[in-house]
């Protein structure tokens, strides 16, 4: 896997074309070699830097309810172009003083993401009174390392040592 902080650009009336198809799955071996890539870049942080939080997780229940709601929303909008036909992933800060969640930074803040449904054209979908206030933006999610399991590259670190 190539290093590179080139980014293409890419016109917005573009962002439509195929979106409910975008992504791809991949290997296992895929996965660790991005993740080894990612690790190379200058400026990141070691992996093994316990500040260095590379990974995030969500609970499935909270990934269903998402889906469900945008299922729930489309049968109404089938074919036009507020359809929902993806989602969107986004880095933002979360403030957080609960019982799940030990990191306890000082000022409650850390690096997080969350997810928006998006729709046929490519726009962000978060107008929740629409869905009367359903659940469309999901965040809060459980940082790893730190708050999770042994991620990919930890066990790839562990068996190959």
């Amino acid at each position: 896997m190539e290093n590179s902080t080139t980014t293409t650009i890419v016109p917005c009336t573009d962002m439509g074309n195929d979106l409910e198809n975008a992504g791809k799955f991949i290997k296992a071996s895929e996965a660790k070699a991005s993740l080894l890539s990612y690790f190379s870049e200058p400026g990141t942080l070691s992996p093994d830097d316990p500040n260095h939080i590379y990974g995030y997780t969500y609970g499935i229940n909270k990934l269903r309810t998402l889906l469900s709601n945008i299922d729930q929303y489309n049968k109404g909008q089938a074919g036009t172009d507020s359809e929902i036909k993806a989602i969107r992933i986004y880095h933002g800060m979360s403030v957080r003083h609960d019982a799940n969640f030990p990191l306890n930074p000082p000022d409650g803040c850390f690096k997080d993401l969350f997810i928006i449904a998006v729709r046929a054209k490519g726009d962000d979908f978060y107008d929740v009174n629409r869905l009367d206030e359903e659940e469309v933006i999901l965040s809060e999610s459980r940082p790893c390392p730190n708050q999770c399991g042994l991620t990919i590259y930890e066990i790839d670190k562990k068996e190959n040592a």
